[in-house]
């Protein structure tokens, strides 16, 4: 939601935080830049690899 240009309050409401801290303290650090790379790249492979790409994700997630 952070990269949607939400303000804090509004993603605050939306989740319904009591406050804005647990807003910031949960989910502003939850989705690195490493982890989005990763997820992107399972992604590409699922949808451009058929039965492989299938497997790709299995081998990714940890069946």
């Amino acid at each position: 939601m952070d990269e949607t240009g939400a303000p804090l309050t509004v993603q605050k409401e939306l989740r319904r935080h009591a406050s804005i801290q647990i807003t910031m303290n949960i989910y502003e650090k939850a989705m690195t830049d490493s982890k989005l790379q990763a997820l992107s790249k399972v992604v590409k492979m699922v949808l451009n690899g058929g039965k492989s790409g299938e497997k790709a994700l299995v081998s990714a997630i940890g069946s």
